[in-house]
């Protein structure tokens, strides 16, 4: 059997391309195809018509009526020329057609037609196939059924025009549902980078308005997110006196000059102040324009009040080193130059200055080491019985010296009960409070010292005075080291504020507490907690022998 030759075809690379570009070959059937291809069957009477579709070899159909392949040779077939044509194709006979072979077109084996009417499938760029019909009968068709497939075979174009055009758009919300999802992905992740660092990160746009604001910043200011954002410099957070800072730091980073590190006070929701040490950097877009400010900060309040403890503590401690040591030096030095040879009751008298003074020094690094080995837990505790009224008057007599010295009277108010202690480390306690309370009282007072049962448990030991008292405000804070009611304290009566950050260690370590009442003029009282010991078991008294 000898077909046609392929006609050569303009742009046949082009159409290949749009066929490609529809995606429709060897895909599964199509009910709407199937009943475009029924109705040109039966509109024009043909026993077999198809919609196919030609590739570089073959015409495969989508959709056929009265036969049974599934596709025919390209070459084979009238398709081939179909589709060179702008209107629909008509061959009353094959047979009488030297295109083809005398028995007409085949369809499948032992079936060829004589009758061929054939529309092609117009894309942009070129026929990608064809809607055709067929007759076993010659001149089986005409002009209006021509006119009819030619309209049908517009429809199925539409169709295939809509199906691309749905698949673009289909892919096109697929590819905007992955950017979404790796931009929520991102998204999620930079928020989790935030929230995760221990740094403040404060983003603002370029009208200085809040845009982010990470869980650090929540937790430092006591404010949430959603109360702050789109707001610009909030007067919850920033202070009257430090907006005008934060307003040129704005606009320096505005302008593309970061500048150096700035510190500015933040008000948090407890009304507490803190000090924030800011960074300033600018996000810029593509094209180099500033769109977003970003200040990471460190909350550096803890460290600015270490900073001042630390300066006050040098101070303090160069002044309790310095005079003794001068005091000490001037009394040796008089007695070493045998200035005082011929005055024995003069060198007596300087040999106790200096002997005081060295106590002083003693009593200092004592403290300040004390207080490192219990901050580290390095002081080991040893728990005994001891009798409270015992204790007291243990701690009374031990200050009873500096108490005639400063004419104070020790009176003792003890209920008796038995404490679990490390009874050294509870007597350091106390002569910390008792001296305390003797150097700060006026000459003529009386230092009460008591002790009572607070529970079953728990017992509370007191040392009360009449001195100047302790404004309110500071009740807390004298229990930290380094720190005292006033700071000329330590100038003129001695000692660096570290007794009663001792004191406090002690108690905590017997798992007690320690706090101080008191009235400004009228006098305070120190109160700390101890253990009680157990009561011991009753004993048992056996039966009488028989």
């Amino acid at each position: 059997m000898t077909y046609g030759t392929i006609p050569a075809q303009q742009g046949e690379a082009e159409r290949l391309k749009s066929l490609l570009a529809y995606d429709i070959l060897d895909t599964p059937p199509d009910p709407a195809f199937d009943e475009i291809v029924r109705v040109a069957a039966q509109v024009t009477g043909a026993p077999y018509a198809y919609l196919g579709f030609l590739d570089a070899n073959r015409l495969w159909f989508k959709s056929r009526v009265g036969f049974p392949e599934p596709e025919l040779p390209r070459a084979a077939t009238a398709c081939q020329f179909t589709i060179l044509e702008a209107d629909p194709l008509l061959i009353p006979d094959a047979a009488a057609d030297g295109r083809f072979p005398s028995t007409g077109l085949p369809l499948a084996r032992n079936l060829h037609c004589r009758s061929y009417l054939g529309a092609p499938l117009h894309s942009a760029t070129g026929a990608v196939g064809t809607l055709a019909v067929a007759s076993p009968q010659p001149d089986a068709f005409t002009e209006e059924h021509a006119s009819i497939v030619g309209v049908l075979a517009r429809q199925v174009i539409t169709r295939l025009e809509h199906a691309i055009h749905a698949r673009a758009q289909e892919r096109a919300i697929r590819s905007r549902q992955r950017i979404e999802r790796a931009l929520t992905v991102e998204r999620n992740f930079v928020s989790a980078v935030l929230d995760s660092t221990t740094a403040l990160v404060l983003v603002l746009d370029t009208a200085g308005r809040i845009v982010r604001f990470n869980r650090a910043c929540e937790e430092t200011s006591g404010y949430t997110y959603a109360e702050l954002v789109g707001r610009a410099f909030p007067p919850e957070l920033f202070l009257p006196e430090e907006r005008p800072l934060a307003t040129e730091l704005l606009r320096r980073a505005g302008s593309g000059s970061v500048g150096q590190p700035c510190e500015m006070q933040w008000m948090s929701r407890d009304g507490s102040r803190r000090c924030i040490a800011w960074n300033t950097t600018t996000l810029t877009d593509g094209v180099g324009e500033i769109n977003f400010i970003i200040m990471t900060g460190v909350d550096v309040t803890e460290q600015r009040r270490l900073d001042r403890m630390k300066d006050e503590f040098i101070s303090t401690v160069s002044h309790e080193l310095r005079t003794p040591l001068t005091s000490l030096r001037a009394a040796l030095g008089l007695i070493g130059g045998g200035v005082l040879d011929k005055r024995p009751e003069k060198a007596v008298q300087m040999m106790d200055v200096a002997i005081g003074n060295c106590d002083r020094l003693i009593r200092l690094v004592n403290d300040i080491l004390d207080f490192e080995r219990i901050g580290a837990g390095r002081l080991p505790m040893s728990f005994q019985q001891a009798d409270a009224q015992g204790l007291l008057e243990r701690a009374a007599g031990l200050l009873d010296a500096s108490a005639q010295k400063a004419d104070i009277a020790l009176r003792i108010e003890a209920v008796s009960m038995s404490l679990l202690i490390d009874e050294d480390r509870i007597l350091q306690t106390l002569g910390n409070l008792i001296g305390n309370a003797i150097k700060f009282s006026p000459r003529g007072c009386e230092v009460i010292l008591r002790a009572r049962p607070l529970s079953g448990s728990e017992a509370v030991l007191s040392v009360e005075d009449c001195g100047r008292g302790i404004p309110q405000e500071k009740l807390d804070l004298i229990f930290e080291r380094f720190q005292q009611v006033d700071a000329s304290d330590s100038r003129t009566m001695g000692g660096a504020g570290l007794g009663l950050a001792i004191c406090r260690n002690i108690v905590r370590q017997h798992g007690g507490r320690i706090w101080a009442e008191s009235t400004v003029g009228q006098g305070s009282t120190f109160h700390f907690t101890v253990p009680r010991a157990p009561r011991p078991a009753p004993a048992v008294q056996s039966a009488p022998a028989q």
